[in-house]
């Protein structure tokens, strides 16, 4: 998973805020008996439970908080914890758990804390109208049209995950899978798990068709989900069953990494209060000068690790900023381009219609497609690219699945497929002899009727600076057949732009070997290979 992610979740309760203030601090207390700090120095508010753990808090008119600093060798772990009163009956309750490395150090990812299965046992504990639970919620038919529902719901903000039955397992064994896939879910996403019986009933609430969840997989549902939408469809994950149990540890990976995105980008609901958790005073007892000496010293190393912590959080949302603004300058031009591209395609399309009416033909115009559906993942972009007789994947299966742990990953893999069968179809014609130049020739001035990318997503070769750099043309030089080359691989310096995110910015490497041997050979799908412009 993603390095350095954040755990957080926020929810509300049908309780009155001092009731919820008080079974909240109730939970907090077992979590601290559990990690053996001094509870009585807690109850009497003192800021100091152990030698590298501090807690503050804050009390105002309806907000409640406390905010817990663990110390460590390499930062500082912050655990967040608020209550607020949105109105007489209804309360929110949020939990953050961030580390705050010191200089030197990379920041640590943040596991789902003990302290929010116990708030989550606790409370009856809702995203709208779904509920939060530490563990899958079984859905049997009397409540499909509930769960049904919730998918569909406007105003919910947090992911819901159902998982199918599976068709080769008992379903109690099944069940238990996958209450350990999904371990990594609580608090940040509701989880059903669909019964036997219940399976049918649900894709026939979603329309059978390409929202439905198919034996043995999970899906996650993102937020304004309309299965009345066809293309809606590409932003709501699948975890085949297949994928699963090939690798169980990597699936429970990917199903947890988005949730977690969100959660740690998402604005905070705006019934919570924004919280400062300032360092209290001391109390103004008479104290001896080498109290008030050490006391001094104390206060001056906790003002030293704040100040740290500031520049980080600083320099954290000025690198988050500029990612963010270099994908929205690449996004705008992307679609611009692919406006243009789709504009130019509809003219086509109209005018081959009307060429085919006039022929006589006019009925081939509304002759269903028999074209299957481009992959949704690179999971199955990878499975299907022996659908492509001359095109070879020889690079790295498990760089090229990273690319699923990333919001664009649907939008990418489409874009992958269309480029491989962009080169599937530039093989066959370079292999029969009806055309002789390049790759980036043929996108340039595509043949009638052929399969072609946009030319400006196709780099013919690498800067001089990189293929003269030891340092990175050797991340270029990616596996082929012996009969290409005898030391199995070669300098794939041609690939393509499969789209533009940031640090990551998905790249294709390619060698055309079709006048050696038909085949063009992919070396590596995965993040931007380094170079001068990279860490």
């Amino acid at each position: 998973m993603v390095a350095g992610l954040p755990y957080r979740t926020a929810f509300h309760t049908g309780l009155p805020f001092r009731e919820a203030h008080e079974r909240t601090e109730q939970e907090l207390c077992k979590w601290l008996r559990g990690k053996r700090y001094d509870i009585a120095a807690y109850e009497n508010e003192q800021q100091d439970l152990a030698p590298d753990a501090h807690m503050r808090y804050v009390s105002m008119t309806g907000t409640r908080g406390w905010q817990l600093r663990e110390r460590t060798a390499i930062g500082t772990w912050l655990t967040t914890l608020t209550v607020h009163e949105e109105s007489p009956s209804r309360s929110w309750i949020s939990l953050d758990v961030e580390h705050v490395p010191f200089p030197g150090y990379e920041p640590q990812r943040a596991a789902v804390p003990r302290l929010a299965r116990l708030l989550l046992e606790e409370f009856d504990a809702y995203d709208d109208e779904a509920v939060l639970r530490p563990e899958p919620e079984l859905i049997r038919p009397d409540r499909v049209e509930n769960l049904l529902e919730l998918v569909c719901a406007p105003d919910r903000r947090l992911p819901v995950v159902v998982a199918a039955p599976h068709q080769c397992r008992p379903f109690d064994d099944w069940r238990h899978e996958v209450a350990r896939l999904t371990a990594d879910l609580p608090g940040l996403a509701s989880v059903y798990i669909l019964d036997p019986t219940a399976l049918t009933e649900f894709n026939g609430g979603m329309g059978d068709g390409p929202h439905h969840v198919g034996p043995g997989a999970v899906r996650t549902y993102l937020a304004e989900t309309d299965p009345a939408v066809a293309d809606d469809a590409l932003r709501h994950r699948v975890l085949s069953g297949r994928r699963i149990e090939a690798d169980p540890a990597r699936a429970r990976q990917v199903l947890g990494l988005l949730p977690r995105q969100l959660a740690a980008n998402r604005p905070r609901p705006g019934a919570l209060a924004k919280v400062t958790f300032a360092r209290q005073r001391t109390s103004p007892e008479s104290r001896s000068p080498e109290a008030e000496l050490a006391g001094l010293r104390v206060r001056y190393l906790d003002l030293e690790h704040l100040l740290k912590e500031t520049e980080w959080e600083r320099d954290r949302a000025k690198d988050q900023r500029d990612d963010l603004d270099s994908r929205l300058f690449d996004a705008h031009g992307e679609l611009e381009a692919e406006q243009r591209r789709r504009s130019r395609l509809a003219d086509r399309v109209r005018y081959l219609e009307r060429l085919l009416c006039d022929s006589g033909h006019g009925d081939q115009v509304y002759t269903e497609s028999s074209y299957a559906d481009p992959p949704k993942s690179f999971d199955e972009l990878l499975d299907r690219i022996g659908e492509l007789p001359r095109i070879v994947f020889t690079g790295d299966r498990h760089k090229a699945l990273s690319l699923d742990d990333q919001h664009e990953y649907s939008t990418w893999a489409v874009g992958a497929w269309d480029a491989l069968r962009a080169l599937s179809d530039y093989a066959d014609a370079k292999a029969d002899g009806t055309f002789t130049r390049g790759f980036y020739a043929w996108c340039k001035e595509p043949p009638s009727g052929a399969l072609a990318i946009t030319a400006r997503k196709v780099v013919r070769a690498e800067s001089d600076t990189v293929c003269h750099s030891a340092k990175f043309s050797g991340y270029r030089m990616l596996p082929c057949p012996v009969t290409i080359d005898p030391s199995g691989r070669v300098f794939m310096g041609a690939h393509i732009r499969i789209g533009a995110s940031g640090r990551v910015s998905p790249r294709m490497h390619f060698h055309d070997a079709v006048a050696a041997d038909g085949n063009v050979y992919i070396g590596y799908i995965g993040p931007h290979l380094p170079n001068t412009l990279t860490n």
